[in-house]
Formats: C-alpha cells, structure tokens, sequence
C-alpha cells in the first residue's frame, strides 16, 4: 500500500470512531476515576434518600401559621373516665348553672372522678371554671371516709388548667389548686405552677388566690417564702394588705424569721390601715420567744390608738392572742368601742376586669367591741379562770348584736382576777 493510501485509510477511521463516540450518552464519554471502577463496597449502606429529599409535608412558609391549641384549653379524656364517669358528668352538666354547679348536682356514686373529667375536659370555659370550683367539695389532701383522696390525675387537670388565660377557667384552677397544695409532699408540678401564678406582672387577684394556695404547702420551702416576701414590696397597698392576711397564720413557718420580723415591725408604720393592721397580726403569729412577745406587745399597745377601727381592732386581739395577761384591764378598756373594724380595698378586679369588694376584718365580729371579747375569752386561758360570753350576747336583730350584758361580765371578770 502507497503512502497516500495509508494515510487516507487512517483519516477515514478516525472519522468513524469519533461519528460513533458522538452518538453515546455524554456521561459514558466522561472518564472513569479509580474510585468508580474499583469492586462495589457492599458493607456501605446506600444513601438515605429520605435525607437528601424534603419532606412532602414541610411547611410552605407561603402558607398561613398553623392554628396552636390555647393555654390551658380543654384536654384529652383520661384513662379513668370511664363510660359511667363520662355519663355522669352529662348529668352534671345538665344541671350546672352559668358558672356554678349546684350542691345537689354533686350528690351520687362516681361524682367526683365526674367533676374531674368535667374540668378536664368541658370547652365551655364557665362550665370548666365551674367544675374545678367545685372539686374541693369532692377531693381532701389526706385519706378521707367520705371524699376521693388528691391523685395525680387531680394534680394533672390542675396544672393544665393553671396556664389559661380564660379569667373563669384561672380562677377555678386557682381555687382548687388549694386543696391539690395540702398533700404532704404536693406535686413539684403543681408548686411550681403556682409559683408562676404569683409572680409580679400577674393580675393582683391571680397572685393572692396562687399564694394563697401555697401557704397551706408543707414544707414552706424557700422559693414559697421568697414569694411571699416579694409580694410584700409590691407598690400596692392593698395586694400588700391582702398577702399579709393570706399567710399570717403560717409566719411561724418561715425559717428565716429575722428578717421577715424586721419587716413586719417597720409595716405596722405604713400609711395603708389595712398594711398596718396585718403587719401587726403577722407579726404576732411568729412568736419567736418572750423578747419577741414583749416587743410585739409594745406595739400593740400603741396601735389600740390608731384612728382605724380595723388596726384598733388588730391590735387589741393581738394582746389576748399573746396571751399578755398584765395588759387584761386594756382589752376591757376597748369594749366600748363600737366602731365597725372593716376596712374596704379600693379599685380592686376580679380576673375578668370586673369590680370586686374586698374587705378586710379583725377576728371576732364586726366592731371593736367583739374583737376584745374573743381576745379576752382566749387571754383568759393562761388564768385558772375563763371567761366565757357567748350566750351573753343579744342576736336578736340581725346584724346587731348587742353585748352589752357580755361587756359587764367581762368587767366583773377582771374585777375578780386583777388581785391574783
């Protein structure tokens, strides 16, 4: 074959091979790289394509935000709602009236796990807030001949029903977070809801019910008392006043006692009567011995001078709670005063905005005079002679009692003991 010969022969084999290679796909023209020819790796699981791919329901950020159920709404059915359990609570809810159910509605088998289920699960935030109203009636802390002893599932409903923003629904979780509080050691959870409830920045109302509710928790743990010792520099006098009522009777229980002592002794100087007044009964409830009781007593002393009847009223109970015998003839002194020892809070709401009346009393009546009967009949048990007046006292027009015959013995009464 000629040179020429060879050469077209050559050129016109090339031609054929690239017309060939130009028909195959443009991915089998690529190279081919060591990783790619080596022997398949079957110990290599194949790729996730769940991974690699969205979900097919993500949410288009196109599309308008998910609908998120409310606070503390209704909630699912529990395992103890049995069939006769979700009947009754239809008997109930039949004849519940707008926000209250009717004690003769509570009466019959399987009522309380009915109430239960009611507030756990009724949309109607007034029926919801009326069944937990009613489930102390039907609970009690402690083992009961005749009430259903607070469970987890009471606690549960309670807590769920404590982050509602419905003012109904709160204030029945409020109410009978109470009873859910008196078990010994209560819920973590419950606690801690209520805490919660009674920070500042909460309605006033909604504070006083939740500490109201964790004065009754044993122990009075520190994160209680801190509570309370917040809600006591409160810039309002009367959620000030109303606090100090609410737990007067447990100051006893504080472990840090100095301090809250300091502070209840520089309240009994407020410019609020009502702080004033509660400052004083406080501070007598600690009772942290003799030298404790005698300054106590001091102050009392020169509070049954103050210009309201309701501090008057505190302070001349206070002697007799005391049990300051010397000061007797001071009590007797106060029973002819009959000024009316209520002292109303001003611009105080109800959860749902609504106006409320809050009054706060002296124990032992409605005026000054019957607040130093009873604190004379208690003083009276540290003597080998008490007094007793109760059927002393004329009721015979309601709402005014007289005491006049009750006064004159407790004169007679002082007469005979002042020279033991």
């Amino acid at each position: 074959m000629s040179h020429r010969a060879f050469r077209l022969a050559s050129i016109s084999l090339l031609l054929a091979v690239a017309c060939d290679s130009g028909n195959k796909p443009a991915t089998e023209n690529k190279p081919k790289s060591a990783a790619a020819i080596a022997e398949p790796d079957d110990s290599k699981s194949p790729p996730d394509r769940a991974a690699e791919e969205p979900p097919t329901d993500a949410q288009d950020p196109r599309d308008p935000p998910a609908e998120q159920e409310p606070k503390g709404g209704p909630g699912p059915k529990l395992p103890f709602a049995t069939e006769a359990v979700v009947e009754r609570a239809a008997e109930i809810s039949n004849e519940a009236k707008t926000d209250w159910i009717p004690n003769k509605a509570l009466e019959g088998p399987d009522t309380a796990l009915a109430v239960l289920h009611l507030a756990q699960t009724a949309e109607d935030p007034r029926l919801a807030g009326a069944a937990l109203k009613a489930l102390p009636s039907q609970y009690w802390g402690k083992d009961h001949k005749e009430r259903r002893t607070v469970d987890a599932d009471y606690v549960a409903v309670v807590v769920r029903r404590l982050s509602s923003d419905d003012p109904f629904v709160l204030e029945g979780a409020l109410a009978a977070a109470g009873m859910g509080a008196d078990v010994e050691p209560p819920g973590p959870t419950l606690v801690a809801a209520l805490l919660g409830r009674a920070k500042p920045g909460q309605e006033p109302e909604a504070r006083v019910l939740a500490l109201r509710a964790l004065a009754g928790v044993e122990p009075l743990t520190t994160e209680i008392q801190d509570a309370f010792l917040t809600a006591l520099d409160d810039d309002d006098p009367g959620m000030v006043a109303l606090t100090l009522s609410t737990f007067k009777q447990y100051t006893s229980r504080f472990t840090e006692r100095a301090p809250l002592t300091a502070k209840l002794q520089e309240m009994t100087t407020s410019d609020h009567a009502g702080v004033r007044a509660k400052a004083l009964a406080a501070l007598t409830t600690i009772d942290r011995g003799p030298a404790h009781r005698e300054s106590a007593s001091k102050r009392a002393l020169e509070m049954l001078k103050d210009e309201s009847p309701l501090v008057r009223g505190e302070a001349v109970y206070a002697l007799g709670a005391m049990r300051q015998v010397e000061h007797a003839s001071k009590i007797v002194d106060l029973m002819e005063d009959d000024a009316e020892v209520k002292l109303r809070i001003d611009g105080w709401k109800e959860l749902d905005g609504s106006s409320a009346t809050k009054n706060l009393l002296a124990p032992g009546g409605e005026t000054v005079t019957g607040t130093a009967l009873l604190s004379l009949a208690i003083l009276s048990s540290a003597t080998d002679s008490n007094f007793e007046y109760a059927k002393l006292i004329d009721r015979k027009k309601i709402g005014e009692p007289n005491f006049d015959a009750a006064v004159e013995a407790a004169k007679a009464w002082l007469k005979a003991n002042e020279a033991k």
